[in-house]
């Protein structure tokens, strides 16, 4: 399990947007407080580091969307 989890109280496979709110009000919480900014920091770091290695692995994405983000190839369209 992820360290960033316990911090910002998130599920290791939350979806960016509940990484990023929970992330957001915490950091609001903890506004003035720079040990536990940098915590924050941390912790969000390391989740959205997970969650983009294991997009780039296919683990937590759906094969539906796998390739979503690349460009499809048309033979008939010049690139």
């Amino acid at each position: 399990m992820l360290a960033g989890t316990h911090v910002l109280g998130v599920p290791a496979d939350s979806d960016q947007n509940a990484i990023n709110r929970a992330y957001s009000l915490k950091k609001y919480a903890a506004r003035g407080n720079d040990a536990e900014t940098a915590r924050l920091e941390a912790a969000h770091s390391k989740l959205m580091m997970g969650a983009l290695s294991a997009r780039i692995k296919g683990v937590s994405v759906n094969k539906d969307i796998l390739y979503a983000d690349q460009e499809p190839l048309f033979p008939w369209k010049p690139k």
